[in-house]
């Protein structure tokens, strides 16, 4: 085609055609931002892949990928589940090769050994104020340093108290305990032992080692905190205990010292969720996540949930336990997966979304009075604003120590003060 045969005015017509065919097949292939409301992060045309690994099914995490993808229509998120026993193994072997993901559910308890392995959120694409409008204060103890936010909440459990309303009902118990000494003064009612002074029917698991109860180091944890331990760690990060640690320890093992009129446990008697539900305990120490255990195990149980018993009911004190979501170092997409974060996390129709579909107690405050009126949850939503945390550098080995120092004081072998004194050892090793 030779320009110099059409005139002036076609030659303007044929130079803006060619400008408009080039500038749209630049925004088709992403060189031109901004103009694809369809796109991915940011609005480009760019295709971005997440690669998104966690302990839940992917059923679980479907309606976050399939909310965020109505939005971003050019950002596919692989999902990868792992199983949690191996979890933290297999995403460190991953991430050692510089092959892990881009976003990775990041337990409440990882921050001070593995926050050298995530991305903080910019101020810009998430204001650190947001962090405590949206969410409980234990959110920002455990997921925020120095003013910079590392990782945010898929939900907010805490440990409760479950109940069978059957033998509730059978010993007209008609009154929930509110502190310890109601508890302690229901454990006659529920607690059958045999001749040889063996339980044939518990009150509750409490008082023995992780090997029976799984919950054992959070339940002392608890009870240590509304003693008002102070597990801030120190400059090194490490923890210690006090004299108030001592109180809540003795407390605890009451219920599994058979000299104790409030003898109720034994790590013989079995595995505390099992016993709970068969009806050989009238009540187990759980989180919200074993419900499905619960009614798996038995479905025609009759129980419900009760708050945890506190030391000042005025005062309550309440533990938590959750994943969060993060973004690795490693990422080469890191806005575009704090993008997929947030929208999962701080919004609460998305967060509503998972909650459904994990069956999970609400960390954004905005729901949380919502599930007030949950039947099953609405206990869990109720301590989320009490909830507190424990430090913990390794939370395998703090678990270990603290159910070896439980199983040490039972069979004898030390005494309580010296017990605490060596799981403080074992807990500041690392």
């Amino acid at each position: 085609m030779n320009l110099n045969n059409f005139t002036k005015s076609q030659k303007i017509i044929i130079s803006v055609a060619v400008f408009i065919v080039l500038f749209f097949i630049l925004v088709f292939l992403g060189v031109i931002p901004g103009l694809n409301k369809n796109g991915g992060y940011g609005g480009t045309g760019r295709q971005i892949t997440l690669n998104f690994w966690g302990v839940d099914s992917y059923d679980i995490v479907k309606p976050l990928l399939e909310s965020y993808n109505k939005i971003h229509q050019n950002t596919r998120i692989n999902y990868q589940q792992i199983n949690e026993k191996n979890y933290e193994i297999t995403l460190l072997n991953s991430l050692a090769k510089n092959s892990g993901p881009d976003v990775f559910m990041f337990h409440r308890s990882w921050l001070p050994k593995h926050g050298d392995k995530i991305i903080p959120v910019s101020d810009s694409q998430f204001p650190y104020i947001n962090l405590r409008q949206l969410y409980p204060d234990v959110i920002e103890k455990d997921f925020a340093s120095n003013r910079q936010v590392y990782a945010l909440p898929l939900y907010l459990d805490s440990l409760a108290l479950f109940y069978n309303k059957d033998i509730f009902n059978t010993k007209g118990i008609a009154v929930n305990p509110t502190t310890w000494n109601d508890f302690k003064n229901l454990i006659p009612y529920f607690t059958d032992l045999d001749l040889n002074h063996q339980i044939k029917k518990s009150a509750a698991g409490i008082g023995g080692s992780a090997k029976s109860i799984e919950n054992a180091s959070d339940i002392l944890e608890l009870l240590m905190l509304q003693y008002g331990s102070d597990f801030t760690p120190s400059p090194g990060g490490k923890i210690f205990f006090n004299d108030k640690a001592i109180g809540a320890l003795n407390l605890y093992l009451q219920f599994s010292n058979p000299a104790s009129q409030y003898y109720t446990w034994s790590d013989n008697f079995g595995n505390a969720l099992n016993t709970f539900s068969t009806g050989d305990s009238a009540m187990f120490f759980g989180y919200a996540r074993q419900m499905a255990a619960i009614r798996q195990k038995n479905p025609y149980l009759n129980y419900s949930i009760m708050p945890v018993p506190q030391i000042n009911p005025s005062r309550p004190v309440n533990i938590a336990d959750y994943w969060g979501l993060a973004v690795s170092q490693q990422s080469k997409n890191s806005q575009a997966a704090w993008d997929f974060i947030i929208n999962s996390t701080a919004d609460s129709q998305t967060s509503l979304l998972y909650l459904k579909s994990a069956g999970e107690s609400p960390a954004l405050k905005s729901l949380i009075n919502q599930y007030y009126k949950d039947l099953d949850l609405n206990i869990f939503a109720k301590q989320a604003l009490t909830a507190n945390s424990v430090y913990q550098y390794n939370r395998e080995n703090f678990g270990k120590s603290v159910s070896n120092m439980i199983e040490s004081i039972i069979n004898g072998k030390l005494s309580p003060q010296r017990a605490l004194q060596q799981a403080e050892a074992e807990i500041n090793s690392d």
